[in-house]
């Protein structure tokens, strides 16, 4: 069944790969990103040029995710085209590097504005007309390092373990609602995320972290020998893939979580024994019928 999809940061990456492979599937997508006009014009005409070359529903809207005017402007325009929001896939995000003491607060506020308080933003903008139809799907896209820290990542790691804190609530207040909340935790993929990073501005004080900065490029080395092995699973395209199956598995029998690609061999073993502890937690708070996503 064709659904009205809303995708997040769809200017490369997953994003962009996601909006493709849903259009192709004969899914409505509505591929946003900021800057259509500006910095992300290629991007966004890119977009459009597949729509037209494959004939599918695939319309490039603008959207920043800070911005709360942008974000209910551009929600709203889809709700008034296509009369619904069948799903959301939150995949918008940016990455601060380097050791903690060389951020700036204001640098940990914008980390968080787009990885945590940008999901916000949109779930809420979508939650209305999802309540009114009584059903939607929430994809959100987080990290394995969602599970696993390291030093020269603080920000971007504390952005993720907040972020997952709040959807895995959100779950429980939306399922009775009919509304289903999920989790993809990519690991290393063939993207531009790493060169994106930004460092943090008091350089000065990162003279001490030499360890630091020695880890982190070994870490780089390391991800970039792992995403140009055609051996290993580090296809941006099977993230996309992932999308596609949650979207097809039936409403309500859909994992909290579901790791992307690589694991570095625990998180999804570190996954599992979670779930098992939360479903006793939930039981034993008497939740677990909150966990379940009705169907009604």
């Amino acid at each position: 069944m064709s659904k009205v999809i809303i995708i997040t940061g769809t200017s490369t990456g997953f994003g962009e790969q996601g909006a493709k492979k849903l259009a192709q599937k004969g899914h409505t997508v509505y591929a946003t990103m900021r800057a259509v006009d500006g910095k992300n014009k290629s991007a966004a005409q890119g977009l459009r040029d597949f729509a037209s070359k494959e004939s599918v529903q695939l319309k490039v809207l603008e959207m920043d995710v800070t911005s709360d005017e942008s974000v209910n402007k551009a929600i709203q325009q889809v709700i008034a085209e296509a009369n619904r929001v069948d799903v959301l896939i939150n995949n918008a995000g940016s990455g601060w590097g380097g050791p903690m003491e060389t951020l700036q607060a204001e640098q940990l506020n914008q980390q968080f504005d787009v990885n945590i308080t940008g999901v916000f933003r949109c779930i809420k903008a979508v939650l209305p007309q999802m309540r009114k139809q009584k059903q939607g799907l929430l994809i959100n896209v987080s990290t394995i390092a969602a599970r696993i820290a390291m030093p020269g990542m603080s920000a971007y790691v504390a952005s993720k373990w907040g972020l997952e804190g709040l959807l895995e609530s959100l779950r429980l207040e939306l399922a009775p609602l009919g509304i289903e909340t999920v989790i993809i935790q990519p690991g290393p993929f063939g993207t531009n995320f790493l060169e994106n990073m930004q460092n943090g501005a008091d350089e000065s004080a990162g003279a001490d972290y030499g360890h630091v900065g020695e880890f982190f490029a070994g870490f780089v080395k390391s991800f970039e020998s792992m995403v140009n092995d055609p051996d290993l699973p580090t296809d941006p395209s099977i993230v996309a893939d992932d999308f596609a199956k949650l979207i097809d598995m039936p409403h309500g029998a859909r994992p909290l979580r579901t790791v992307s690609g690589l694991d570095f061999g625990v998180v999804r073993t570190m996954n599992d024994s979670a779930e098992k502890h939360r479903q006793s937690f939930l039981k034993e708070m008497e939740l677990a019928g909150m966990d379940k996503v009705s169907t009604n």
